[in-house]
């Protein structure tokens, strides 16, 4: 799992454990940052999104989109869209604030500015902000009822009676890693199965993130993510590989994948049907004014349009009418829009510092040009040059006191800089100058600004370049004042006047003043109207422009795709190709070793067969010999001259045919392929009665070459001589040890009964003439009565070791704690009596005769406590250890110890190895251990150092 994490992308860092727990500190302190989704999903609060995507930016939330430096958000924004060309000022900065505080929470930064001088250092990290940014939400069937409305509503309803020579177009715009656009392909193609012919199908799929259009292209996924696909179609349009499944070639041809920007890059035309769900939530409003008209465009008439589940048209519905309002589905409808500006890509290289300059000292040129600047700055009048449409081209001199930018979209055009009244006035002038080719000015216009109303004079002249043209104009302006603008003069000898001041009390003045701005009126108004017929024109020109360039667009586009594919399918030709070259070098070097291996082999294996002393013979499919070894021709006396070719059973004059063998190789090899230890017995004639074990394989034929009989003779009779005499003796071995038992029980019987004679009449004696007894004399009965129990005990520690071994012991899952308690009760007087410390360890079950192993342990404890040292209270530790097979145990003692030299002997019946000691040991105790844990399969052994201490080890199967 670990790994599939880090190959999908999913993992933020790869770190050593101890760094793992670094970070994880770090992220105690510093706050830990919002997971990157691995699934695509966005984690961002429902309340910081908008329901209807046209909502103004940051609807919802609470909080400032910038954080308190507006300035550093600014830079980071800017060097994301210098690394990539994605400009992110317009989108919902909610969003794109969150991925910055996940990134900073990554690297442990506080501000926005530090986050920025980071991004500044480290190019690689912009790349990185740029995947978080770039949300991936997709899978296959997303949605799986918008999906079903869409092919109900408009799929089906868009292929009946379609033509075959039309196109189908769609485009999938956000399309991310292509579940989308395969989905739609697979979905074409359904409703196409048995539709013949079929109309051609164009599934254009675009996105910002060249990662995912990548992974798109490749067409590759992982088997989770088409969990979902019903069993039909997961096989009628995928291939396994790997662990997961590949696109089919078909569906694959049908999508062509091209990084595309909505927002700025020119769109694709001429489309039934554009599918752009769950983008518009992450764009602001003035992205989204820009991209609803482009979309518009781009559907042909009556085309589709699908949002996303959170997404509507919103003030955009003039545009599109609902087919689905619940799923999302609307229709385009025929109405004028104007196309939204594009640009080229934004994608610029970070700006390098500036080198330092040196300022050249100024001329005497440039301090005069510097003068007529100051004097036309200071006396020459406001301006500015205007273009056809009457767009600023030019500001001159100080314009503040007559123009002023209003709220809204930034515009150059100057009528939305001058009041209403100033703004007619000088489209009139303007036409009239444009008309005649002669200056024109007005004087006395009224100009308010506020609750301030000043009047103002202007003047229009043509700028005549080229000379028969007027389409640019220099507009200048005057406070309506007599020395600043004498009336009757002008820039331009030509100027004629359109209005003057006149009395106010003068009729015919005002009149004649009526009537011409009445004349006026009614030239603006068929002025107005040309140019509304120009605009108009202009506008279906520029449209049918606009869907030529897009055909154009999307053809190079197409064409680089499918060039793109073909590249990297011959890329991946060449590479198989090396491949398989590869392959087959390594193939014919393995070949080679292989060849060269076997004819060692072959030698090796004549060299076996030669030198071994196993008779071998090896027959043809017809039990001809093919190959006797050396060993053969020298036990059953013969030669090779006189064995290849021949029928087996032809060979030494016909010694081989043997019932046995004839049976054997005519009837069971045939059927089997094998057999061994076959016992025959056959009287030779050169060598006598022997008994032979028959073993052979049957070799399958290779090519030309029949099968072939291994044949391999091995003379057993010494064998069954020596086995029978084994048999033999361990007849006798048990007659003697049945024997043995019972002349144990009789001798113990014999010898116990006058050994307890001996011990009552001492006892009788101590008892009744203990006063008559001095003290050597008591000495004297105290020995006498210890040899007494020592001979004893020793009489059935012989019958003990005898036993063992000979009778039935019953061998059954035994808890060795309970058998050690059993042996320390019966030492519990001697223990006491010598003050010894004993500790027990946990002790497992194991397979064993209780009564032996209470035995065991009781001589080994026992055996501890005869050979302490008088140096120190005794201690004795017994513990075990487990293996798969096995329980070992070990007694350890502080004892004497025993010498190096002497643990051959230890275990010897009757071996006391320190016989000046005068411990009451018997010499069987450790011979008896040793006995019972043979008995039971294991071992035992000594661990010892002199006036140190003694560990006994031994095992037991569990």
């Amino acid at each position: 799992m670990p790994m599939n994490a880090i190959s999908h992308g999913c993992v933020d860092f790869v770190l050593a454990p101890a760094d793992i727990a670094r970070a994880l500190a770090g992220y105690a302190l510093n706050g830990f940052p919002e997971p990157s989704p691995c699934d695509g999903s966005d984690p961002a609060p429902p309340g910081e999104r908008s329901a209807d995507p046209t909502a103004p930016d940051d609807a919802g939330s609470g909080e400032p989109a910038v954080g308190d430096d507006p300035t550093s958000y600014a830079r980071i924004i800017a060097i994301v869209r210098a690394d990539s060309g994605v400009d992110f000022t317009h989108y919902r900065r909610t969003t794109i604030h969150r991925r910055i505080s996940r990134r900073m929470g990554m690297h442990f930064l506080d501000s926005l500015a530090e986050y920025a001088d980071h991004l500044d250092k480290h190019p690689e990290e912009a790349a990185a902000l740029l995947k978080d940014i770039l949300i991936g939400v997709t899978s296959f069937y997303r949605d799986g009822e918008a999906y079903d409305a869409l092919a109900a509503t408009v799929i089906r309803p868009l292929l009946k009676d379609r033509s075959v020579d039309e196109p189908i177009r769609i485009w999938v715009i956000g399309c991310s890693t292509g579940q989308e656009p395969y989905s739609l392909a697979i979905e074409l193609l359904e409703q196409l199965r048995d539709v013949s012919p079929r109309p051609s199908i164009q599934v254009f799929a675009s996105d910002i993130s060249d990662w995912s259009l990548a992974k798109a292209r490749a067409g590759w996924y992982p088997a989770s993510d088409l969990a979902d696909l019903p069993a039909d179609r997961l096989q009628r349009y995928f291939t396994k590989q790997g662990d997961g499944y590949c696109i089919v070639r078909p569906v694959r041809d049908l999508c062509v994948f091209a990084k595309h920007d909505i927002t700025v890059d020119i769109p694709f035309g001429r489309m039934d049907l554009i599918t752009c769900r769950n983008v518009l939530i992450y764009l602001g409003e003035a992205l989204q004014r820009k991209v609803f008209p482009t979309m518009y465009v781009a559907l042909k008439p009556r085309g589709v349009l699908m949002l996303g589940s959170s997404e509507t048209v919103g003030r955009f519905a003039n545009l599109f009418e609902p087919v689905d309002e619940r799923n999302r589905i609307y229709r385009k409808v025929a109405t004028l829009v104007r196309m939204p500006p594009t640009s080229v890509s934004q994608r610029r290289p970070r700006a390098a510092p500036a080198a330092a300059t040196t300022t050249p000292a100024p001329s005497i040129s440039d301090q005069q040009r510097a003068a007529d600047r100051i004097v036309l700055g200071r006396f020459s009048p406001a301006g500015v040059l205007i273009g056809a449409a009457m767009d600023v081209i030019q500001y001159r001199g100080r314009t503040s006191a007559f123009l002023e930018a209003t709220p809204g979209d930034p515009s150059d055009n100057l009528l939305t800089m001058v009041p209403f009244p100033v703004a007619e006035a000088l489209r009139t002038a303007i036409g009239q100058a444009k008309r005649d080719g002669v200056s024109v000015r007005c004087d006395s216009v009224i100009h308010r600004r506020g609750s301030t109303a000043r009047p103002i004079a202007f003047e229009v002249v043509p700028v005549l370049i080229p000379p028969d043209q007027a389409d640019t104009f220099l507009v200048l302006f005057h406070e309506s004042d007599t020395a600043a603008m004498p009336p009757g003069a002008s820039a331009d000898p030509a100027a004629t006047p359109v209005t003057s001041a006149a009395g106010v009390g003068d009729p015919v003045a005002l009149a004649r003043e009526l009537k011409e701005v009445r004349h006026e009126l009614a030239a603006s108004t068929d002025h107005n109207h040309a140019l509304i017929e120009q605009i108009g024109e202009l506008s279906d020109k520029l449209l049918a422009a606009q869907a030529e360039l897009s055909s154009t667009t999307e053809e190079f586009r197409s064409t680089n795709e499918e060039l793109q594919s073909t590249k990297e399918e011959i890329e991946s030709t060449n590479e198989e190709l090396v491949t398989i070259n590869e392959e087959l070098r390594s193939a014919s070097v393995e070949l080679a070793k292989t060849s060269n291996a076997l004819a060692a082999q072959g030698e090796l294996t004549g060299a076996i067969v030669a030198i071994m002393p196993t008779p071998l013979m090896v027959l043809d499919g017809d039990l001809r010999v093919v190959l006797a070894n050396q060993a053969f021709l020298d036990e059953f006396k013969v030669t090779i001259e006189a064995t290849r070719g021949r029928l087996v059973y032809e060979l030494g004059n016909g010694q081989w045919d043997i019932p046995e063998l004839r049976r054997l190789l005519e009837e069971i090899m045939p059927t089997n392929s094998a057999f061994d230890d076959f016992a025959v017995t056959h009287d030779f004639a050169d060598i006598g009665k022997r008994m032979m074990l028959l073993n052979a394989r049957r070799l399958l034929a290779t090519g030309a070459q029949s099968h072939q009989i291994v044949l391999v003779i091995a003379d057993v009779t010494e064998r069954a001589r020596i086995l029978q005499d084994l048999t033999d003796t361990s007849a006798e071995l048990q007659r003697s040890n049945a024997e043995l038992d019972q002349f144990a029980s009789v001798a113990s019987h014999d010898l116990h009964e006058p050994l307890r004679t001996i011990t009552n009449y001492l006892e009788l004696v101590e008892r009744r003439h203990q006063a008559q007894i001095d003290e050597r004399g008591r000495e004297y009965l105290h020995h006498a009565s210890s040899a007494a129990k020592r001979m004893s005990d020793m009489i059935t520690a012989i019958l003990g070791f005898a036993r063992i071994g000979h009778d039935e012991a019953l061998i059954e899952a035994t808890d060795s704690a309970i058998a050690l308690r059993g042996a320390l009760a019966n030492l519990e007087l001697k223990i006491a009596s010598v003050g010894a410390e004993i500790t027990v360890g946990p002790l497992p079950r194991v397979s064993a005769n209780p009564a032996q192993l209470t035995q065991l342990f009781q001589n080994l404890v026992g055996n501890a406590l005869t050979y302490r040292s008088d140096k120190r209270a005794p201690v004795i530790d017994i513990s075990a250890t487990l293996s798969d097979r096995e329980a070992t145990f070990a007694v350890a003692d502080n004892g004497i110890g025993i010498a190096e030299a002497d643990f051959p002997r230890a275990f010897t019946i009757f071996q006391r190895l320190d016989p000046a000691s005068q411990s009451a040991g018997s010499g069987i105790g450790l011979a008896t251990c040793r006995k019972i844990v043979e008995r039971h399969g294991g071992r035992i052994w000594i661990e010892s150092a002199l006036d140190v201490g003694t560990t006994f080890f031994f095992t037991v199967p569990r």
